[in-house]
């Protein structure tokens, strides 16, 4: 059996427009020959309306019009005009060019608001969607039909359960990966916080934090994968006799902070499980690396102190309204920067200072000698010393060097030994009596003798 070819979507609509058209000429013919019924008095004004869905005020202008105009009296007047609404070929040419030389890459969505933003052309994504595609361009988004799958409700109460991860992408273009760190709420999948570094590190995660605590509070729990950052890949592997005998893993620093913070930690099993914030990346790598490349952001520090102004925009174009209107967001009370931080154990010496990584240092404040303290490590305000609840400043002072004490050579000095001639090996192998197995053995111990009774004079 011959199979037809496939009918291309430019054959399809060209079709309908031909049926559309002959449609409307149907109509038009049909509307003229019930009007120019009733003006010969076939139909009266009532049967005319009733066959065409007319009031009989209005069949009344149609059977004016057509007396003094014939069958043009029916036809729509707007047929064959074009809509003021129109988009010129010029301008869709612009926008085509536009996406080609400035912002390609975009995918509808996001260069339609772009257009919005900086050029000042406002059209409807559909639009945007219709132009692109006549001109050849295809959204970097375009794949396959993705599979069905159920999606975890969300929670009903805003900061009921936050989500937080890392991706490493090529966001500045130039070929190195950068690592970015994000949260974000799963009630109304608002950013809470991103922060950019080279590799998924404690920093960024203590920097997404504290913005997610400044601007939000803090949440009633984190939802996160199972990396070593948030917990100790031995606490999975205690047995019930080792829980049981009281076996408790340390914990690590974040895991530390959310237990002072009072957050519940819970862990993912598999990428899908936190699907809010794994779906964020696919927006985030595509949207800001075309932000960065506008607005002419290729560094960290930079594309740091960019995040919050598109934290924002993207927050105010997306997020959601929560099921419930109250929140769970807790006000801050504590003291971040002994929370979010490196924190170990030292011990002070009798002189107030401690020793920390090859470093001396010594602290200000009125702490008992010999006290055990911790030493606070944060990215902004460096090192400081906590003792009973409260922060101390520390100096950096130079380590003290042993003194080399010159010894008294002379009392130290030995008299080197110094073999005697007669010492075998060197000259001493000549006054030695040899033998071999040709001696009997009486005269064997003739020699024997001889060698003692010289050795003892």
């Amino acid at each position: 059996m011959k199979m037809s070819p496939p009918i291309s979507n430019k054959r399809k609509t060209s079709k309908i427009r031909k049926w559309i058209k002959k449609q409307t000429e149907a109509r038009t013919s049909r509307k003229h020959q019930i009007i120019q019924d009733s003006l010969e008095g076939k139909l009266t004004v009532s049967e005319a309306s009733r066959l065409l869905g007319l009031s009989e005020r209005q069949i009344k202008r149609l059977r004016k019009g057509v007396a003094e105009q014939g069958k043009d009296a029916v036809i729509h007047g707007s047929t064959g005009k074009i809509p003021s609404t129109t988009i010129s070929q010029e301008q869709r040419q612009h926008i085509i060019d536009t996406y080609k030389t400035k912002y390609s890459g975009a995918n509808y969505q996001h260069f339609t608001e772009l257009l919005a933003e900086h050029e000042s052309i406002t059209v409807s994504v559909t639009t945007v969607k219709r132009i692109l595609k006549n001109g050849g361009v295809q959204s970097p988004r375009h794949k396959r039909k993705p599979k069905k799958h159920i999606r975890r409700k969300r929670h009903a109460r805003e900061g009921s359960m936050a989500q937080t991860d890392a991706t490493p992408y090529d966001f500045f273009g130039m070929g190195e990966m950068e690592c970015l760190h994000g949260i974000i709420d799963d009630a109304t999948g608002k950013i809470l916080g991103l922060h950019m570094t080279k590799h998924e590190c404690l920093e960024g995660y203590f920097a997404v934090f504290e913005q997610m605590i400044e601007n939000h509070g803090i949440p009633a729990s984190i939802y996160a994968d199972r990396h070593t950052i948030f917990s100790s890949p031995k606490s999975d592997k205690l047995t019930v006799e080792e829980e049981l005998a009281g076996v408790q893993v340390n914990d690590t620093q974040l895991g530390r902070a959310l237990r002072e913070l009072g957050i519940v930690l819970i862990k993912a099993r598999s990428p899908q499980a936190k699907g809010r914030i794994e779906r964020l990346w696919n927006t985030l790598q595509d949207r800001l690396t075309i932000e960065f490349r506008i607005n002419g952001i290729i560094n960290r520090d930079v594309a740091n102190a960019f995040l919050p102004s598109f934290i924002e925009r993207y927050n105010a174009r997306f997020q959601v309204d929560a099921a419930e209107v109250d929140t769970m967001f807790v006000s801050n009370t504590y003291d971040l920067v002994s929370i979010l931080c490196v924190r170990e154990t030292r011990k002070l010496d009798t002189g107030g200072a401690f020793s920390f990584y090859n470093q001396f240092f010594v602290v200000l404040g009125d702490i008992p000698r010999r006290a055990i303290i911790e030493v606070i490590v944060h990215r902004k305000y460096g090192i400081y010393a906590l003792y009973k609840g409260r922060r101390y400043a520390v100096n950096l002072i130079e380590k003290p060097k042993r003194s080399n004490r010159k010894q008294n050579t002379k009392a130290c000095e030995r008299t080197p030994y110094i073999p005697p001639d007669s010492h075998y090996h060197k000259r001493g192998k000549e006054t030695y009596v040899h033998y071999s197995g040709e001696y009997s053995d009486k005269e064997i111990l003739t020699i024997v003798n001889e060698i003692f009774t010289k050795s003892f004079k």
